[in-house]
């Protein structure tokens, strides 16, 4: 439970005299000294007054009034604030120590009574920050409790635009977890989290869930479709004084945009557009910026801000804010900038600070406040190709220590944009390369949360990508989320147990566990409980099969039984984790009886079918409590008698698939086909799901012929490797999509082993006809495939469900010196499909239409028709049987009417995609989804 904590001056509950020293008086800072001196000073408000902070000698108690304070400062804390303190401090210390005690009420009265303004408390600084004039600065300095006065630390910074939305890119980064099922759709963001290596830790199920990040920022709109599902504990303006941290009529205009943009950056979740990787966390948000260039920021509001995030529970804190003002680089030395030693406060109470390394290499060429703190995460940004960006300061710290400490992706990153709670667009600068690793650190405390900040650090530092040589520009390397998150605990493999209808027992409940430290002494064990009982204990045993395999019985147990259970482990660093995480909250459970669920089958329809695209295949997702035993196909032809059961193949997941077992030959234009699969489970008496009766049928094709004729002679140049071409057009609407082609050619050459020949479509595929092959032999001159080979790379059918339409061109290469010839003619004879009847599968009608593929089952490309009923924001994309995006064909705006796309069979890295079942699927303007299947078959 997370209590609210409202940052206000509290006064604490004991009568007790302030201690005031004998001391002369205060220290004057230099920066703030000739501020004072100087009436011109930029330091100066409109008014002439200036801003500063007073530093006090001492809390005011002592003895035993202070212990008395102590003990009910510590009856305050939520057990949340409590167990995060226990981290670092010990379970059995008191939680909270002199500096959690707020500003004695005397001195801040006694600043009021010189007219000071108060803007902000400091518990941990024991300070206050105040607007005053000069003299009431002179008469607060010669206060014996105020030990130091200092100016307040401000920048003037333009908020970073918002660059235009991007097109999606085709070409990505090395996907590092390519071995893991691509659990999300991650839209724009994908090649930031592929960077990190994100993919595998959401694989295991890991979202940040019940990790709290306060993020220190501008304001923020949490009304964007990628940001409404984020749990907003709670919310203050440090700024106004407010709880409202949106943007309002007497702000300045995009004072919410940078928080927007980094808030989305740690958890935005909307597949398809944005998905960032601690998408499942909780948030605080303090609004302590204006971010404008004619309002500066101030260093006091991120203060009280750190301050109120940690009394209220977060578990980290994401800041891609920084202070430099006042500042000089040698202030920066982990010691001395006010945010700095406030981080460092926060770090000592267990709560992890992400922050911002800064964007000053060109400028500056150093870090930015706190980012020089001693136990932060300071955070650098890359390009998509991991090198690092041109705006990103450079370490060191002026103490020489080594900063950042990691990087991420800051280049160009997809952000929702705070304008639009439709709409995204990209931004760059450490601001965004921050949060993406503030939302990591929260999968790492997901799994591990009695991890201290330095361990976190530790984790993501020595698995990032050069742990053996950091340096000023990277730190230790950009993230591998993954191996940081496995770095601390155990790490176990299991498949949890499914329902079972056996009573004896017992039920074997095996996993590997692997550990980079090495388990510790005591072994792994499983705990168990029977109907919400008490929790049973078993060691897990050794399997023999090696030292990463253990396993443990639960005993059989009566029928109506539900059985919880959880494993759990210690590393040799004395660090736990569970499986699942989070247990007991999280468990795994089966019941033990006679099973009557049923099983789950999910299945799209293949639709009517010509026999040009004979035989579909027949696919479907089944599930079952138990298990699925098998799936079915049972089909009657005509009205015929019922064929079957033919088995469906387990492609695993879930998926089962099957090539309909009709050939060609036995249907024709006319027929019709009824067809049902049936899923049984692995009950004694099997329990069972039918899809229902679904209808194809095999309908007429109509096809054209066209030959086109290039007459025209051409000379093949000798040894020439840009060769020569001859070309042929069809124009627009004289074609359609290809199903079957040949090329007719009259070449003139004393040796065709020195020739290629190679026909490119309108499309630009790429088939080698002839490929210098025939050595010896004279001339050129057949058809091609009727008396003519082709040699390959590619074949005649890779131009199959292509348009015909458009420029095509056959190229002839001489390669080796000493003869030339002549190409006397070519032709190019196309055979295209007309448009064909749908009835029974698409409704034709106003409304907007996806029409079949065609070809399909297609190798290696197909086309996709679709009409749209009205024009708007369309998007077209290609998907896995398991949701997964493959490929985007598009995106854009479009007009109302038809339109055809083709896919190559390739994902959106340009890599070959094996054979299988795929959706496509189209959104249309008003937000409808339609989707289709198809086969691609290698």
């Amino acid at each position: 439970m997370i209590r609210r904590i409202v940052p206000v001056t509290v006064l604490l509950l004991v009568a007790v005299l302030p201690l005031i020293a004998t001391a002369t008086s205060a220290s004057m800072a230099p920066r703030a000294a000739a501020a004072l001196a100087a009436v011109d000073s930029p330091a100066r408000r409109d008014d002439g007054r200036l801003l500063v902070w007073v530093f006090y000698r001492d809390k005011g108690l002592s003895g035993a009034p202070l212990a008395m304070a102590l003990e009910q400062l510590a009856a305050e804390l939520s057990p949340r604030v409590i167990a995060r303190r226990a981290r670092v401090r010990g379970a059995d210390v008191l939680p909270v120590d002199a500096g959690d005690l707020p500003v004695h009420p005397s001195y801040l009265g006694a600043a009021r009574a010189v007219g000071a303004e108060l803007r902000h408390t400091s518990r941990w600084l024991n300070a206050a920050s105040f607007l005053v004039t000069d003299a009431q600065l002179q008469r607060l300095a010669d206060r014996p409790e105020v030990a130091r006065i200092d100016l307040v630390a401000t920048t003037r910074r333009p908020a970073p635009p918002l660059e235009p939305l991007l097109p999606e890119a085709v070409v990505g980064p090395k996907d590092k977890s390519a071995a893991a099922d691509r659990t999300w759709d991650y839209g724009g963001s994908l090649q930031a989290i592929q960077q990190l290596n994100v993919e595998a830790v959401h694989a295991l199920g890991l979202t940040g869930a019940d990790v709290v990040v306060g993020i220190l920022d501008t304001g923020f709109r949490t009304t964007h479709e990628a940001l409404r599902h984020i749990p907003v504990l709670d919310a203050w303006d440090f700024v106004d004084g407010d709880p409202i941290v949106d943007e309002e009529e007497t702000d300045p205009s995009g004072s919410r945009n940078h928080g927007t943009m980094t808030l989305s950056n740690v958890a935005a979740h909307r597949p398809g557009r944005m998905i960032s990787p601690g998408f499942g966390v909780s948030v605080l948000l303090a609004r302590t910026e204006h971010l404008t260039e004619e309002v500066p920021a101030e260093e006091d509001n991120w203060v009280a801000g750190l301050e109120w995030a940690e009394a209220n529970g977060a578990d980290i804190i994401s800041s891609s804010l920084g202070y430099i003002d006042w500042y000089e680089f040698e202030d920066l030395d982990g010691n001395t900038a006010v945010t700095t030693r406030a981080a460092d406060q926060a770090a000592a109470r267990g709560l992890l600070v992400v922050t911002s390394a800064g964007n000053d290499r060109l400028t500056t060429g150093s870090l930015i406040a706190p980012a020089d703190a001693d136990s932060v995460i300071t955070v650098g940004a890359v390009d998509n190709d991991g090198l690092v960006a041109w705006f990103s300061s450079p370490g060191p710290t002026a103490d020489g220590r080594i900063k950042p400490d990691v990087a991420a992706r800051g280049v160009s990153n997809t952000v929702a944009n705070p304008n639009d709670d439709r709409g995204y667009g990209t931004a760059s600068g450490t601001s965004f390369s921050c949060p993406l690793i503030s939302g990591v650190a929260a999968l790492v405390l997901e799994r591990a949360p009695q991890l201290t900040p330095i361990q976190v650090r530790e984790a993501l530092r020595q698995t990032a990508s050069q742990p053996g040589a950091p340096d000023n520009d990277l730190g230790w390397g950009v993230v591998d989320a993954y191996a940081a998150v496995t770095w601390f605990g155990p790490v176990f493999g299991h498949t949890p147990q499914r329902d079972t209808e056996s009573t004896s027992g017992p039920y074997a409940v095996g996993t590997f566990i692997t550990a980079r430290a090495g388990l510790g002494a005591a072994p792994p064990q499983l705990l168990w409980r029977v109907d919400a009982g008490n929790w049973q204990t078993v060691e897990l045993m050794p399997t023999g099969g090696g030292p990463v395999s253990w396993i443990a019985d639960i005993p059989g147990q009566p029928n109506g039984t539900t059985v919880d259970y959880y494993l759990t482990g210690t590393d040799a660093e004395n660090v736990t984790v569970t499986d699942p995480v989070r247990a007991p909250s999280r468990r795994h459970s089966f019941v033990v009886g006679p099973d009557t669920t049923p099983p789950v089958i999910s299945h799209f329809p293949v639709g009517n079918q010509t026999l040009y695209v004979w035989p579909p295949l027949l696919s479907c997702t089944a599930d079952d409590n138990l298990g699925v035993a098998g799936v079915d196909l049972h089909f009657r032809l005509n009205g015929g008698l019922e064929q079957g059961p033919y088995p469906l193949v387990d492609f695993g997941d879930g998926v089962w698939s099957l090539v309909f077992p009709l050939t060609v030959d036995e249907i024709a234009a006319g027929d019709r086909l009824t067809y049902d699969l049936t899923v049984r489970d692995q009950a004694a008496l099997a329990n069972t799901t039918s899809t229902g009766t679904r209808t194809m049928d095999i309908i007429a094709m109509d096809t054209r012929d066209t030959t086109l004729v290039d007459p025209t002679s051409y000379p093949v140049p000798d040894d020439d490797p840009t060769g020569v071409y001859g070309q042929v057009v069809l124009g627009a609407g004289a074609g359609g999509e290809i199903w079957n082609l040949s090329v007719d050619i009259d070449l003139v050459h004393p040796d065709v082993g020195e020739l290629r020949a190679e026909l490119v479509s309108p499309l630009g595929t790429h088939v080698m006809l002839h490929n210098r092959s025939g050595a010896g032999t004279a001339d050129l001159a057949g058809n091609w495939p009727a008396t003519l080979t082709v040699d390959g790379p590619g074949d005649l059918d890779d131009f199959r469900g292509e348009s015909s339409e458009g420029l095509w061109l056959l190229y002839i290469y001489d390669e080796v010196a000493g003869q030339t010839g002549t190409l006397q003619g070519w032709s190019l004879n196309l055979t295209y499909i007309d448009e064909v009847s749908t009835a029974g599968d698409v409704v034709p009608g106003p409304g907007d239409r996806l029409l079949p593929n065609v070809p399909n089952p297609f190798n290696p490309r197909t086309g996709i028709r679709f009409e749209l009923a009205r024009g708007g924001r369309t998007r077209l994309a290609v998907y896995d049987l398991r949701g997964m995006l493959v490929r985007d064909l598009l995106d854009e705006e479009l007009a109302a009417g038809l339109y055809r796309r083709v896919w190559d069979g390739r994902d959106r890295h340009g890599r070959t995609v094996g054979s299988g079942i795929y959706l496509y699927r189209l959104v249309t303007p008003d937000g409808a989804v339609r989707q289709r299947k198809m086969t691609l078959l290698r």
